[in-house]
């Protein structure tokens, strides 16, 4: 009996210890500021625009690059809240769709899809114009913080949105149409757009990222690739960037 008792209670310990997160899953909490406080809470509410104006595009159009690009913000999105729960900052989050707390997106909500109803070619610069604001605000976000929390996930949301420029540049261009940037860097767009697709995470500690165009990714001062360059070589390739069908590329759009 007592053995039978033995052999039950190390495999109830081992069956518990498969659902139980390793150390390594773990993250670290370093301290925040207001400052870094306000620019999730903002980023929250911009990922939100972005899933609600692609789904509203991809309705009125039903084109695939809209489709699989909306997913991407969704993931995004959950990133951030992520960071939002960790922290014990109140999530911004408004589920009425269209409705956002920051009164600066909730007039960008209306021009926008007003702009993206026009036709096909001005929802691609639509998205053009989206991506062009993420990226911006995010190498901001990124050059005003060291903690390696907010680097990681600003970091994958800046790899994604470039990522996703591409791929509206690319239809605009087969669509006879350009984008001038209202946010980035005429050069930062055009090193951007003449990139290759990236793949996988370009986190602030990832040697991979420390490569012609990625200079301050992986750096002593945690700047994570802002604003440096087309960060062509954060795992590299040359991917269609979400334009394909779906289900064919599951690091498309990430």
């Amino acid at each position: 009996m007592r053995h039978l008792t033995m052999i039950l209670g190390i495999l109830t310990v081992f069956f518990l210890s498969a659902f139980m997160p390793s150390v390594q899953n773990i993250k670290s909490s370093d301290p925040i500021s207001d400052e870094e406080k306000a620019g999730l809470v903002k980023m929250r509410e911009e990922e939100k625009l972005a899933f609600e104006v692609y789904t509203f595009l991809d309705e009125k159009w039903n084109h695939q690059v809209f489709n699989n690009i909306k997913q991407s913000e969704s993931r995004h999105g959950e990133l951030v809240k992520g960071l939002l729960d960790q922290y014990n900052i109140k999530d911004p989050y408004i589920k009425t769709k269209g409705k956002y707390a920051n009164a600066d997106l909730q007039k960008l909500y209306t021009e926008l899809t007003a702009k993206g109803s026009q036709s096909l070619k001005d929802a691609f610069t639509v998205g053009a114009i989206i991506e062009d604001m993420d990226i911006a605000d995010l190498d901001k976000l990124m050059a005003g913080t060291t903690n390696k929390d907010l680097l990681n996930v600003y970091e994958n949301l800046n790899l994604g949105s470039r990522n996703h420029m591409r791929a509206f540049s690319r239809q605009l261009e087969l669509a006879k149409g350009s984008y001038t940037p209202s946010y980035i860097t005429q050069e930062r767009y055009e090193n951007i757009i003449n990139g290759d697709h990236e793949t996988g995470n370009c986190f602030s500690d990832n040697s991979r990222c420390n490569t012609k165009g990625n200079k301050g990714c992986g750096n002593k001062n945690g700047k994570a690739c802002a604003g440096n360059g087309g960060n062509k070589s954060c795992g590299g390739g040359n991917s269609n960037a979400c334009a394909g069908a779906k289900g064919k590329q599951k690091g498309c759009c990430k």
